[in-house]
Order: C-alpha cells, then structure tokens, then sequence
C-alpha cells in the first residue's frame, strides 16, 4: 500500500518551474525523494532566490523525515550522485534537497 505524503508546494517554486520548463524534472526527483531518504511524512517546495552574484533562483525541497536511520550519513551524498547521473548541469543546479528529521509527533 502506497504511502501519501503530504505536499505543499509554492506559488512561487510552481510559476518558476513552469516558466523554466522544469516539470518532467521535478515530478521525477518528487517521485524519488521517498526511496532515497528513509521516513519521510511532509515535502515543503519553496524557491528561495539567487545566493550568489550570476545564479538564478532554486527549488528548495525541504523533506520532514519522522525518523533517523544509519543511511543518514549518506543520503544526502546518494541524492546528489543520483541528481548529477540523471540530469544535466541546466537542469539540476535549479533544485535542491534539504532533509531534516523533525522531533515532534506526525499524525
């Protein structure tokens, strides 16, 4: 039995990805957050705005996980690996993933 996962997503993040031509990419890395990071209950997406002089904006996913797990170490370094082998470099430096377990209680 599938799991639902609770999204909000942005008006903000959704206008950009559209206006960029980013929804086959972010559809696909939504659908992979769950098998690269263990107990995750809520993704939040947000754009936040260029960090440095020259770049452009990112998709932020911020994963709520419910629980750590001894892949955490490494979770974030195979999202990455993943990121870079599946997408090219105009299309993935337009996202990023943020993992945090949350210590309050998830319904």
């Amino acid at each position: 039995m599938a799991t639902i996962i609770p999204l909000t997503v942005s008006r903000e993040a959704a206008d950009f990805m559209a206006e960029m031509r980013l929804d086959d990419a972010y559809q696909l890395m939504l659908e992979n957050i769950p098998s690269h990071f263990s107990g995750v209950r809520a993704i939040t997406i947000t754009l936040a705005p260029p960090y440095e002089e020259g770049s452009g904006p990112e998709v932020i996913f911020e994963v709520s996980r419910s629980k750590t797990d001894a892949r955490d170490d490494c979770m974030e370094e195979n999202w990455r690996r993943w990121i870079v082998d599946t997408f090219p470099p105009e299309i993935f430096t337009h996202f990023c993933v943020l993992s945090d377990v949350q210590t309050k209680a998830f319904p």
